[in-house]
């Protein structure tokens, strides 16, 4: 097996990263946490301005482009104690997925500033490669407003791929590597009831290395890609109307209770 086919190996595994749109948003949330009970539905479209290089035995070669998401990325959160939510994402075009747990450990209901931490795994596949990634994004929200806020946000985020495939003449060739993102967010948050609307920009830093190996050789690719991304996510939060309408009735029984004792009287 000649370094040639390696190497093209390598790039073909690099294309197939590239192509699927493997850019997620970083972050798409806020620090805010969702009441125990209430769940929402939120929707994620967004732009990716890509400049990639790659290091093939000594040479490096350069490559500009733009990534537009056609198929959004949807996801579902549920709050399940105060301060704690879980939910998850799937990505259809970047044949992704993801289930993440949010915890806020500043902030309240009725405070502005919140603070959070929002540890993910995921599973991504890159047409040729597939494998697990793990996340820690930390997000600072501060509302200026009832219902306008300022979101930001930094993460870190390790994909770890690896396949193998047929290189011809009967020779299977193993791809596998890591990829290592960094990235902030900025992001400005317009929300009701039950209605949310944020746009945002990201920018991220992936550092990967991605190895190609046939009959005892080798082929390594190192590769740095910086994304720069703008993103609109709205979401629909559920169950708070039936909240509203239990406290409602909790206040009207305690009216007629103490009328009832008034009346008594």
């Amino acid at each position: 097996m000649s370094l040639r086919t390696l190497a093209h190996g390598v790039a073909l595994g690099l294309i197939a990263i590239s192509l699927s749109g493997c850019f997620n948003a970083g972050v798409y949330r806020t620090a805010r946490t969702l009441e125990p009970g209430v769940g929402d539905l939120n929707i994620n479209f967004s732009v990716s301005k890509v400049n990639q290089t790659a290091e093939v035995s000594g040479e490096s070669e350069e490559f500009d482009y733009t990534a537009f998401t056609i198929l959004p990325e949807i996801g579902y959160h549920l709050g399940v104690m105060e301060n704690l939510e879980v939910g998850g994402r799937v990505a259809p075009q970047n044949l992704f997925i993801e289930f993440d747990a949010k915890y806020r450990f500043v902030g309240g209901p009725a405070e502005k500033l919140h603070v959070a931490i929002a540890p993910h795994v995921g599973y991504q596949t890159a047409i040729i490669a597939d494998g697990p990634s793990v996340g820690v994004p930390l997000i600072v929200t501060y509302d200026i407003t009832k219902n306008f806020a300022i979101n930001v946000a930094g993460f870190g985020r390790v994909l770890f791929l690896s396949e193998t495939f047929d290189g011809g003449d009967d020779v299977d060739i193993a791809l596998g590597g890591t990829t290592t993102t960094f990235g902030g967010h900025l992001g400005i948050e317009l929300r009701g009831e039950t209605f949310y609307f944020m746009p945002a920009v990201e920018y991220s830093r992936w550092m990967s290395t991605i190895e190609a190996e046939a009959e005892g050789e080798k082929v390594t690719t190192d590769y740095t890609t910086n994304v720069l991304q703008a993103s609109v996510n709205f979401g629909f939060v559920f169950g708070r109307e039936k909240q509203q309408l239990d406290r409602m009735e909790n206040k009207i029984d305690k009216m007629d209770e103490k009328l009832d004792r008034a009346l008594d009287k």
